[in-house]
């Protein structure tokens, strides 16, 4: 068994005991391979440096491929996330 799902929405990783995820609420499923489990950083209010919305505000620290954790934080609101990742996914990084 896993010690992590895998949100069906926004791909947040959380702990095998939370069904629905914290972030945007949608169900979750075990996490397909443990070694791509990814390290978010979330804040319950910050500023998006991508729009300059005020809202909840999160960032990719860590993922296969991807390590943010030495870089200057850039928090992004869930809209501005999303179209982070596919800019990630479009270099090749498996988010």
């Amino acid at each position: 068994m896993t010690d992590y799902r895998v949100c069906t929405q926004c791909g947040l990783t959380v702990f095998a005991v939370q069904t629905s995820c914290p972030s945007c609420g949608a169900s979750t499923e075990p996490e397909a391979d443990p070694h791509l489990i990814e390290e978010w950083h979330e804040k319950a209010q910050g500023l998006c440096v991508d729009c300059g919305q005020i809202t909840r505000v999160r960032r990719l620290l860590k993922a296969k491929g991807y390590n943010a954790k030495t870089r200057t934080p850039e928090f992004r609101c869930y809209e501005c996330s999303m179209k982070k990742l596919v800019d990630l996914r479009e270099r090749g990084i498996p988010v």
